[in-house]
Formats: C-alpha cells, structure tokens, sequence
C-alpha cells in the first residue's frame, strides 16, 4: 500500500454494501490495524493506541480538530450526527 492507493479501495471488501456506519467502522479499523503494524517498530506505545481506537475516540479526535480551526461547538457536534 502506498500514499497515492486509495484508502477504502485498499482494503479489499464487498464495495456493493454502501458505506454504513458498521462498514465505516469496518473499515477503520481495518485501517488502524494496518497502522498500528507498520509502525509497531518505530513507535511501540503508538500502536497499541490504535489498536484500542473506538468510533468514540474519532469523533472526539474530529471535534477537537474542528473546534481547533475555529468552528463553533453546535456546529461540530452537528456535523458528527
């Protein structure tokens, strides 16, 4: 996998389901395992984060970001429902 493949194309599954909130999921952390395994050796704390990573744990990640950049706090808990 390298920087110009297409994340969710990448990870090889069923594409005719749409993207649901469980396959979004899915596929995160699909991704956040495939994360956690490269970097194990560069990073030994890092990885165990990921692997333990919840869809709870991004929307706070995107709301801290978001309020970071000036949104308003309605706004972005808008946007994550």
């Amino acid at each position: 996998m390298g920087p110009k493949d297409p994340l969710i194309g990448s990870l090889e599954q069923d594409n005719s389901a749409g993207i649901t909130t469980t396959r979004l999921w899915s596929v995160m952390r699909r991704f956040f395992t495939k994360v956690a395994d490269v970097i194990e050796a560069e990073a030994p704390a890092t990885p165990e984060k990921l692997r333990r990573a919840s869809p709870h744990w991004m929307r706070h990640t995107y709301a801290t970001h978001a309020l970071a950049r000036g949104a308003e706090l309605t706004r972005a808990r808008r946007q994550l429902f």
